[in-house]
């Protein structure tokens, strides 16, 4: 059975505890996460969660987070998947395949960023579009990689202190190389993005672009359970051309389970106020140099743009694997059209969908 909690119910029922919670259990944490989002709608029936239920027990979760996507002159609402989680021992029913079913089923143009590949491979089976942003990667420590191979002795410190001489002067390079490229640009570290900014923040680049907002940012950087960072972007003038996001954030495993217990550096958002002033390349380069000056032992970014990787590439950085952005549109609305169902028609980054959260 499936069972849809709305705004209403989350309202209305009790908090739950504070931290990531149970299954099936929307922490007090998210519960304000999601009350608080400046893109949802006043529709108290929007659904925040689905679940999949087999008598009492619950079998599987998704929580969906309210957002904006701006095509062909509509703000287009879309629900994130988020959380979607079946046991393994639950899995043989098929209640992840339902949850998605039920999903597609809403009244919404709904999606999912950042998939993990066993995610993904179901999202195809059910003809979602997905488009993938190559991630790149630049390692600043050895050890969360060689500890996999070598455990935790004295062979790995040893390996890890000459491994990091290597990773050490690629750093020293990339460095030097995005200095170059970043002359007669600053940046400035804020707390908050001013609203004075909102007329910029709509600035159309793409026939699709996820929202932003000065709203939409500040809300995403209390919601990030790392170190979140906004930096503006002047020019020599002293005029605001862009910004950015960083995270960095411990985390037990990733790279595919080849890394253990490390800190992951992130460049979550960005955008150019003005192109000619700054390059989308350009604020990349500026969010991955203030990274590099984080106790982190790698830094990745995922980028739609190929001018933008290709950069990257250039400098050192390593491709390794993609985020999925994958979205099913509601029949006759813009989305549901051909041509944006490519990469080069869309603008979207790390800080869309749930991603911001990780």
């Amino acid at each position: 059975m499936i069972k849809i909690t709305t705004k209403k119910d989350l309202r209305e029922q009790p908090p739950g505890p504070s931290g990531s919670g149970g299954l099936g259990t929307i922490s007090r944490d998210l519960r304000e996460l999601l009350l608080a989002n400046p893109t949802a709608s006043d529709n108290d029936k929007e659904p925040v969660q689905i679940l999949g239920v087999k008598g009492d027990q619950v079998i599987g979760q998704m929580n969906l987070v309210s957002g904006r996507i701006r095509v062909e002159e509509e703000n287009l609402q879309v629900l994130w998947g988020s959380g979607f989680a079946v046991p393994p021992e639950h899995r043989p029913t098929g209640a992840g395949l339902m949850i998605l079913l039920r999903m597609q089923g809403l009244p919404y143009t709904v999606g999912a960023v950042g998939a993990s590949q066993m995610a993904a491979l179901l999202y195809d089976k059910l003809k979602w579009v997905d488009l993938v942003a190559p991630r790149f990667i630049l390692l600043r420590r050895t050890r969360p990689v060689l500890e996999r191979y070598l455990g935790t002795g004295i062979l790995a410190a040893v390996a890890s202190a000459v491994g990091d001489l290597g990773v050490g002067v690629l750093g020293h390079v990339v460095a030097i190389v995005n200095r170059l490229a970043t002359r007669g640009l600053r940046v400035e570290a804020i707390k908050r993005m001013p609203e004075a900014l909102d007329p910029q923040l709509r600035r159309i680049d793409k026939p699709a672009w996820c929202w932003r907002s000065a709203a939409w940012i500040n809300w995403i950087l209390t919601a990030h359970g790392g170190t979140p960072e906004l930096y503006l972007v002047k020019d020599p003038q002293g005029r605001p051309v862009g910004y950015f996001v960083i995270t960095h954030r411990r985390h037990d495993e990733g790279g595919g389970g080849k890394w253990k217990n490390f800190v992951l550096g992130s460049v979550k958002d960005w955008m150019t106020f003005d192109s000619l002033a700054v390059t989308d390349a350009q604020l990349v380069r500026l969010a991955i140099d203030q990274l590099m000056r984080r106790e982190v032992d790698a830094i990745d970014v995922c980028v739609a743009e190929p001018e933008v990787g290709l950069a990257l590439r250039r400098c050192g950085l390593r491709q390794m694997g993609g985020m999925h952005f994958i979205f099913r549109p509601l029949p006759n609305t813009p989305l549901a059209k051909d041509q944006y169902h490519h990469l080069d028609a869309w603008r979207f980054r790390p800080a869309d969908g749930d991603y911001f959260l990780f």
